[in-house]
């Protein structure tokens, strides 16, 4: 994947541990569960490339329109939205672990200015007897040029804890930071070659 060609829409998704069209029905029971809206329809489609879904949605929005969930060949799925902040749709990954019991991880990351000021981010829940565990870790520039760092939560065996120390606190979770922790959980969604194709998408 040419990243350079999809960026900066591809700088945040919600990845969530389950099957993709298991997660396909449980998004669209909550967005009609949200918006009680009868013109919300669920769909299946073929794609060849994460760059023909992307592309291919000549409308963006402020509040997402259209949310895309892609199989990947590991035990995670992959959910891009149509918004034009790029930031994802945490509250749909909140309550896809909070009702659907779905471990979530969605992240944020670009090293540069884009939608927003520079800055990481991820938050990883699941959900332990219907209470919801959850970690958050951020690294970003604030509207006064000052890089602030923020966790909360306890440490997850796919973080890398020692670079949260680094005296530039910019290196302390960045784009490849972020690529580390793909590295340990199993998926990338900015490597193409963990998507699976060959399977519908939603």
């Amino acid at each position: 994947m040419d990243r350079s060609k999809l960026w900066p829409l591809t700088q945040s998704f919600e990845l969530v541990k389950g099957n993709a069209a298991d997660v396909a029905q449980a998004v669209y029971n909550e967005i009609f569960r949200y918006t009680n809206e009868s013109g919300i329809v669920l769909e299946e489609f073929k794609a060849s490339s994460l760059g023909d879904i992307i592309l291919s949605e000549t409308i963006l929005t402020n509040i997402p329109t259209k949310i895309c969930i892609m199989p990947s060949k590991t035990l995670w799925s992959i959910i891009w939205v149509n918004s034009f902040l790029c930031d994802g749709y945490d509250s749909l990954s909140y309550n896809l672990t909070r009702l659907y019991k779905f471990d979530t991880f969605r992240f944020s990351s670009h090293d540069a200015l884009t939608t927003f000021l520079p800055g990481s981010s991820f938050t990883y829940r699941y959900n332990h007897n219907d209470n919801i565990i959850q970690r958050t870790v951020q690294a970003y520039l604030d509207d006064n040029d000052k890089w602030k760092f923020f966790q909360k939560g306890n440490p997850c065996d796919f973080e890398f804890p020692e670079t949260y120390n680094d005296r530039i606190i910019k290196n302390r979770l960045n784009e490849k930071q972020i690529n580390r922790i793909f590295d340990k959980i199993g998926i990338n969604p900015w490597n193409e070659e963990y998507f699976d194709f060959n399977r519908m998408s939603y």
